[in-house]
C-alpha cells in the first residue's frame, strides 16, 4: 500500500483550514456572549441604582405613610427587577463560560490539526528523499553495471 503523500498534505491543510475558521467562528460568538453580559451586568446596576436613588429621594424629604407606602411599593418591584436582573446576569455568565470552553476546545483541534499537517509534511518530504536516493542508487549501480561491461569487453578483446 502507498501512501498519496501530496494527498494526505493537501488534506490536513483542509483539516487546518476548517480549524482555523471553526476558531474564528467560535471566538465571534464569545465576542457576542461578553456583550450579552457585559449589556446584563449594566442593566443590574441601573436597577440597583434606581432603587438606591428611590430610597435617597424618599429620605430626602419627609414623607407621610401614603408616601411611604408607594415608596415601598416601587421598592418591592425593583427588588423583583433586580432578582430577574441576576438571574440575566448569571445565565449570560453561564453562556459566557460555555462558549469560552468551546473557543478552547476548538483551539485544540486547530492544534492538532497543526500537528497532523506538520506530519504529513514531514512524512512526504521523508518520501521525497528516499525516492531520490533509490534513484541514485540505481544510477550509480546502472552505471556500474555499464563499467563492468566495458571494463569485460576491453578485456576479451
Amino acid at each position: 500500500m502507498t501512501i498519496d503523500w501530496k494527498l494526505l498534505v493537501q488534506l490536513r491543510e483542509r483539516h487546518k483550514l476548517a480549524a482555523h475558521e471553526a476558531v474564528a467562528r467560535e471566538r465571534r460568538v464569545a465576542h457576542e456572549r461578553e456583550a450579552q453580559l457585559l449589556q446584563s451586568r449594566g442593566a443590574l446596576d441601573e436597577q440597583v441604582q434606581a432603587k438606591a436613588a428611590l430610597w435617597q429621594q424618599a429620605s430626602a424629604s419627609t414623607i407621610d405613610m401614603g408616601a411611604l407606602r408607594q415608596t415601598a411599593a416601587w421598592s418591592g418591584a425593583l427588588d423583583r427587577h433586580i432578582a430577574q436582573a441576576r438571574r440575566q446576569v448569571s445565565d449570560a455568565e453561564h453562556l459566557a463560560y460555555l462558549q469560552e470552553q468551546r473557543v478552547l476546545q476548538r483551539r485544540d483541534e486547530l492544534r492538532q490539526a497543526c500537528g497532523d499537517l506538520t506530519k504529513a509534511e514531514q512524512m512526504q518530504t521523508r518520501e521525497r528523499v528516499a525516492r531520490r536516493q533509490l534513484a541514485e542508487t540505481r544510477a550509480e549501480d546502472v552505471a556500474e553495471e555499464h563499467a563492468v561491461q566495458r571494463w569485460t569487453a576491453r578485456k576479451h578483446s
